[in-house]
């Protein structure tokens, strides 16, 4: 019963612009890459600082093209090493999951939607219920290095879900999986997508 309910939600606050349009084929997909997952590249920008540092003491390299937003923010940028390491242990590609996230909350751990989805990826109380029993651990989405773990597991299962498509994964990370199966994509969630793919090609290298 979770689980369905968790497909059809989503995990995140979000809300389609316009309702799906009568006929529309389930199952319906966007455009989308099915690349394999890497690890962002680029170089720090000058002045810049991240709290955790790699083995050997090198900090984690960042894209030169992030939001100006998030360098002016070290407290979130330090986050940067979690999001690297949850996307490794999970296999999606990192500047995805931190794109999605940026979306969601701009990497923040203290918004709450109206509908309870909580921290830097938004997740709803019942896909934080789900993606624990994923993961076999009871993480605490309000720690925002546990909320990252439990979005960066939600979205592999998406991937799963969708063979692959990062478009699609997005889409139903933010409409609800069982809702794009059944009615497809809406055109406000097409938007969202968008937003999230140009995310991502800013934070990779």
């Amino acid at each position: 019963m979770a689980l369905a309910v968790a497909l059809q939600l989503g995990h995140a606050g979000f809300r389609a612009a316009v309702p799906a349009r009568h006929g529309a084929k389930p199952g319906l997909t966007v455009a989308g890459s099915r690349r394999p997952a890497r690890r962002s590249r680029g170089r720090l920008p000058a002045g810049a600082t991240v709290g955790a540092r790699r083995r050997g003491g090198r900090r984690p390299r960042v894209s030169p093209r992030i939001p100006a937003r998030l360098r002016a923010h070290p407290e979130r940028l330090a986050l940067l090493p979690d999001f690297t390491r949850t996307a490794a242990a999970t296999g999606v590609p990192s500047e995805l999951l931190e794109a999605l996230a940026w979306q969601e909350s701009g990497w923040q751990d203290n918004v709450v939607s109206r509908d309870g989805a909580v921290g830097v990826g938004q997740l709803l109380p019942v896909t934080v219920s789900f993606t624990n029993g994923l993961l076999k651990q009871s993480l605490d989405p309000a720690h925002p290095k546990e909320n990252i773990r439990l979005a960066g597991r939600y979205l592999s299962y998406l991937l799963g879900r969708a063979g692959g498509n990062e478009a699609l994964a997005v889409a139903a990370y933010g409409q609800g999986l069982a809702s794009v199966q059944r009615s497809g994509i809406h055109p406000g969630t097409r938007q969202y997508v968008a937003d999230v793919l140009a995310l991502r090609d800013r934070f990779a290298a």
